[in-house]
């Protein structure tokens, strides 16, 4: 069973903050895309008030999901009234009905296959309309509340995945990790295993779940501080970070400096199994989810 990190949603109390948010730190963002849909089951298809942006990369994306009208429905304010930062966790890698036959056999905590769809601007012009589909399962929240995750199947990836999304300023190709805090990493490891299988590297402070493509990374409190500049941290166990791969450490700095960023660098790692040097925004400066630019390795 293939298991890879598709996407990070970082949650904001407005959307037009985030995109602005987004934007300084020099991700290239899709149009905007504003959710429709049943609130319920016996209400009708309507307009909601949230929305969201997405910075595409050659593999994964990130996306600012955020409220757009206030008086609007939206699960959006659900998030953002347990705090600001991330909070969506989406995994990937087979098809749908294939993700769910597996996640069964862990137990009763998914929804069945939700197939959605909407339209997108398409070409570099945004010349066309084209369908994006794509196929969700969600996981409890009330069994898992550490994240609002979801296995996806991207059924239309040329849609998303447009040539002109992908060129960003700050140089960004990938998203590679997703990190968590918790005050037992390893009880928290075990637990996620039916999502996360079990491909763990654990230190004393932190355990690495590794995945196909991408991992996720559980710290400690206190190792956590250490590594991610700011005082900001959400109620615990949260994800409070990600980390994504450029092209050049350089360049990636240079731009986000001439944003007025304060950037905060590690030269090298602690150990063989500590995360990789790289360039930090942290979680203030960030939407409340701070920011690891790492090098891109060379394939």
């Amino acid at each position: 069973m293939t298991r890879l990190l598709d996407h990070i949603g970082v949650a904001f109390a407005d959307l037009d903050h985030g995109q602005t948010v987004f934007k300084r730190l020099g991700f290239t963002l899709t149009p905007r895309s504003l959710h429709y849909g049943q609130f319920s089951p016996d209400e009708p298809v309507q307009l909601w008030g949230s929305g969201n942006h997405l910075a595409v990369f050659h593999e994964g994306f990130v996306e600012a999901i955020g409220i757009t009208d206030p008086t609007g429905p939206s699960r959006v304010k659900h998030m953002v009234a347990k705090h600001a930062g991330a909070h969506i966790v989406a995994l990937g890698g087979e098809k749908a009905e294939t993700q769910f036959a597996d996640i069964r056999t862990f137990g009763d905590f998914s929804t069945e296959v939700c197939s959605l769809q909407r339209e997108a601007p398409f070409g570099p012009n945004n010349e066309e309309v084209r369908p994006v589909a794509f196929k969700n399962i969600y996981i409890d929240e009330e069994v898992f509340p550490e994240a609002h995750f979801l296995l996806i199947e991207h059924v239309t990836p040329e849609v998303l995945w447009q040539p002109h999304h992908l060129i960003h300023a700050n140089g960004a190709l990938s998203l590679q990790a997703v990190y968590f805090a918790a005050k037992d990493p390893s009880a928290l490891a075990a637990k996620l295993k039916p999502l996360f299988y079990d491909k763990a590297v654990r230190s004393e402070d932190a355990v690495q779940l590794k995945l196909d493509r991408g991992s996720a990374w559980i710290f400690t409190p206190d190792a956590w501080n250490t590594k991610a500049p700011g005082s900001y941290v959400p109620p615990l166990p949260a994800p409070v970070g990600y980390q994504i791969g450029v092209k050049s450490l350089g360049e990636t700095r240079k731009y986000l400096e001439s944003q007025g960023f304060v950037v905060h660098e590690t030269s090298s790692a602690v150990s063989a199994n500590d995360v990789p040097p790289g360039l930090w925004i942290s979680a203030e400066d960030a939407g409340g989810a701070a920011v690891h630019f790492v090098q891109e390795p060379k394939k």
